[in-house]
């Protein structure tokens, strides 16, 4: 009976202890990789003072971790672009504390195009291995073509256009398998959505922001944009970034190439904010306004004169508010007003405290 007591009591866990983790990161060729970074991710044991780790310039590495398990992540290393990481439980012990890593897999070739055929110059490539520890490799592409290496799986290849406001949706393959060298081709989707920016002197505006969620470009010299948007409904938003003017949306069905223009010919809000008494112009007033429907807005600061101006679509309801110099300071005026006509605020401030 003393027996069978003893065998169902708990016996206590050994604490974790430190040790120096260390190892070696090498490329397809065996050759050492140097400056590569290494991260241990603690998934039963405190977090360390550091889990990270570079590759010197023999390929090596080490720290000091406490033992437990750990998840392991190799990065693509600077100047290897399209090798695939790597990710993996591990279990660090005294007896086991070295982790090497090679780069290795098959070569993963083709073209990056745009959604008509043509060959983009700019870009990335992305593939995640689909399994229980995913990682990435990244190829940036330069002259249309991309180049990964790839262990054999299946995986999620992502195509990007470059630049923040390339225009271009970005394309998404799931299950691409790899088994062996391979070569094809990755199309970005949509069909052309094209129009004029128009601002509110009925001049084209150059550098507007068109945006589709999916994907964002800005208009050009003359204020015209072009924006590849799949197949389907989008709000489309249009921020002509002048000062003042309120951003327009449009929401539709795209079902092909399609032309959306913007015209920022509207209703004119405009004022003062002067302080009581004086009738001294308060200079650098917040005032704002919020289109209701659509949470849209503008800000402006009051000048030396202390005048502001919005420009905004008609018959919008919108709320506007004045504080004293930003929204957290003193509120001087809130309304609720529809944008039927050209309307002058003549908004009020108190006057100073006497010393």
């Amino acid at each position: 009976m003393t027996l069978a007591a003893l065998s169902c009591t708990r016996m206590p866990t050994a604490p974790p202890t430190l040790v120096t983790v260390h190892g070696m990161i090498a490329g397809p060729s065996g050759e050492p990789v140097p400056y590569a970074f290494i991260q241990f991710l603690p998934i039963d044991v405190p977090p360390p003072d550091n889990y990270n780790a570079r590759t010197d310039s023999s390929g090596s590495y080490s720290l000091e971790l406490l033992t437990g398990s750990y998840e392991m992540r190799v990065f693509q290393a600077i100047g290897n672009n399209g090798w695939l990481g790597y990710a993996n439980r591990i279990h660090v012990t005294r007896d086991h504390a070295r982790f090497d890593y090679a780069f290795h897999g098959f070569k993963v070739t083709g073209k990056l195009l745009d959604p008509e055929g043509g060959v983009l110059t700019d870009g990335r490539v992305v593939a995640t291995i689909e399994a229980e520890h995913p990682s990435s490799a990244s190829f940036n592409v330069s002259d249309g073509q991309f180049s990964l290496l790839l262990p054999a799986g299946r995986y999620t290849i992502r195509g990007y256009a470059g630049g923040f406001a390339a225009g271009y949706t970005a394309a998404t393959l799931q299950s691409v398998p790899v088994s062996g060298d391979t070569v094809f081709d990755v199309r970005l989707p949509g069909v052309l959505v094209t129009g004029t920016v128009l601002g509110p002197d009925g001049m084209p505006v150059p550098y507007a922001i068109v945006d589709g969620r999916s994907a964002v470009t800005e208009t050009d010299s003359n204020g015209i944009y072009r924006l590849y948007l799949t197949e389907g409904p989008h709000a489309i938003l249009c921020d002509p970034q002048l000062t003042g003017v309120v951003p327009r949306q449009v929401v539709l069905a795209i079902h092909g190439p399609t032309t959306i223009n913007f015209d920022f010919r509207g209703v004119t809000w405009s004022g003062t904010v002067v302080t009581a008494g004086t009738n001294e112009p308060v200079v650098g007033c917040h005032v704002s306004v919020h289109v209701l429907s659509s949470h849209l807005g503008a800000n402006f600061h009051t000048d030396d004169q202390g005048a502001f101006r919005f420009v905004m679509e008609p018959q919008v309801l919108c709320e506007l508010e004045a504080h004293l110099h930003d929204e957290s300071e003193t509120q001087l005026f809130r309304g609720f007003f529809r944008a039927t006509t050209d309307t002058t605020f003549a908004i009020v401030a108190p006057a100073p405290l006497s010393p």
